[in-house]
């Protein structure tokens, strides 16, 4: 009898799965009532930090005072996802410069200039968040840097798999973004077909 061989996995993107699923864990830890966000640094495979958005230590909470906002909306009380996790590796001296970021959502400019100055090298999200302006300028610094920044979108399957959309970002002249989206080095079309 003849043993039914199993369909290779695409390790990489299992990882990338993995890795993601724990961010979504970690933002259920989230102490902003504004929106919950979690990140996970990796460095050779392994979690190095973790962080959820929620205010300074010993400060209280916004789920138990409520959100200050500011006059866009948004929460200025609380220490964002990705920060926390770069601030609690630095903290635990612990070394993030070559690590990737997986995060529930995508970074703030705020963030983004963490993310810069730390050496993270690649960054994967789940969740677009921010203004197209915003977005197109935080792509633009990610692309001067060199860091690699991926959107895990849930398109159905992609060789067994959900599939990481890439962007392989050349520009950003005003009002518009030019790139080549990409499954893991296909190139797609708008439609998202190969």
């Amino acid at each position: 009898m003849k043993k039914k061989e199993a369909p290779k996995l695409d390790r990489d993107l299992l990882k990338d799965q993995v890795f993601l699923n724990i961010a979504k864990e970690l933002m259920r830890m989230g102490t902003c009532t504004h929106l919950k966000v979690g990140a996970v640094l990796v460095k050779d495979g392994r979690i190095i930090s973790t962080g959820w958005n929620g205010n300074p230590k010993g400060m209280p909470h916004c789920d138990d005072i409520g959100c200050t906002v500011d006059k866009t909306g948004h929460c200025i009380s609380t220490l964002h996802a990705e920060l926390n996790a770069v601030v609690w590796a630095a903290r635990a001296g612990v070394p993030i410069d070559g690590s990737v970021l997986y995060t529930t959502d995508y970074p703030c400019y705020q963030c983004t200039k963490i993310i810069l100055a730390s050496g993270i090298k690649r960054v994967c999200y789940l969740r677009d968040y921010g203004t197209k302006e915003s977005v197109e300028r935080i792509i633009g610094l990610f692309a001067k840097a060199g860091i690699v920044l991926d959107q895990y979108v849930k398109r159905g399957t992609f060789e067994g798999l959900d599939s990481i959309v890439s962007f392989d970002w050349i520009e950003v002249p005003e009002g518009k973004v030019v790139g080549e989206v990409y499954i893991r080095g296909r190139q797609v079309d708008s439609s998202g077909r190969l």
